[in-house]
């Protein structure tokens, strides 16, 4: 390949040229870490969501066996007023 061939096509070498290089790798590098943040909002938003869903859960379960031990207690009660 003679330099002439090289004179001939400068168009091919301009992309890689410095002016619009480091544009590209600026858009490339700004979506990679907007991509990242984006990322890891949504696992903190999911993980956020499952720890609401478990503490809910958590909060029935005992709301329910509170209600369960305090019927008991009703009935006990009641049973022993009607005895006696």
């Amino acid at each position: 390949m003679s330099p002439f061939q090289i004179d001939r096509y400068p168009s091919l070498l301009l992309p890689l040229t410095a002016p619009t290089h480091p544009l590209i790798t600026n858009v490339v590098v700004v979506v990679i870490v907007v991509g990242v943040v984006v990322g890891v909002i949504v696992v903190i938003v999911v993980v956020v969501v499952v720890v609401v869903e478990v503490v809910v859960v958590i909060v029935v379960v005992v709301v329910v066996v509170v209600a369960a031990i305090v019927a008991a207690a009703v009935v006990v009660v009641v049973g022993v007023i009607v005895v006696v």
